[in-house]
């Protein structure tokens, strides 16, 4: 659960132009044709800075939800030990229901704060991953067409083979690392002249 998962960020082709460009020039039968190059989107996934800020979050739900949760289970197994020590010494049955019922009810408790837990978490994932995957679809899709590139594929999941000089993998998480830390030093900057007038100075 710690570890945000981006299975098929992009399916098994990334089309940018053309997705596959077929020339009949040539006397052999059809061929491609283009510029192909391959990416990492998994790679990109794991190194864009964005995903780290976002797996913070997570971790830091994660961490509250686990502490919750040994809270309640060392609630249960102490109930169980007086229960098991004081169960012969007990004469009103009542009060050994009461106990019994209340270690179920805790047990119920337990349950229920996995079970919801775990549906926030997989909710706030989305929410957290799916603008950065959009992001990084889109600054691919840009690449491909401002470059010239008619083919982009994931280099993971389809490409045998490749030359070091077609893998862009490193330019993308540039791209998008370096547009993050724009946006970083504009809001940075916007909040530091919004709050000016606040503090009286003009």
């Amino acid at each position: 659960m710690r570890k945000v998962i981006a299975t098929g960020i992009l399916g098994c082709v990334i089309a940018c132009g053309l997705a596959v460009a077929v020339s009949g020039r040539s006397q052999g039968g059809p061929t491609i044709a283009g510029v192909v190059a391959v990416v990492d989107t998994e790679r990109v996934f794991q190194e864009y800075t964005e995903t780290q800020k976002a797996q913070k979050v997570l971790d830091g739900a994660l961490s509250t939800l686990e502490e919750r949760g040994k809270e309640l289970d060392d609630e249960i197994r102490a109930l169980e030990e007086r229960l098991t020590k004081q169960r012969l010494f007990i004469e009103d049955e009542n009060k050994v229901r009461l106990m019994e019922d209340e270690i179920r009810q805790k047990r119920t408790d337990l349950q229920d704060l996995v079970r919801l837990g775990q549906e926030a978490l997989a909710e706030k994932q989305d929410e957290l991953t799916e603008p950065i995957l959009q992001e990084i679809r889109d600054t691919i899709r840009t690449v491909g067409e401002e470059d010239g590139f008619d083919l982009l594929l994931e280099r993971r999941l389809v490409v045998l083979y490749h030359r070091d000089g077609m893998d862009i993998t490193d330019r993308i998480v540039t791209l998008l690392n370096d547009g993050a830390a724009a946006r970083a030093t504009d809001d940075a900057t916007t909040t530091s002249e919004s709050g000016t007038p606040a503090d009286g100075n003009e």
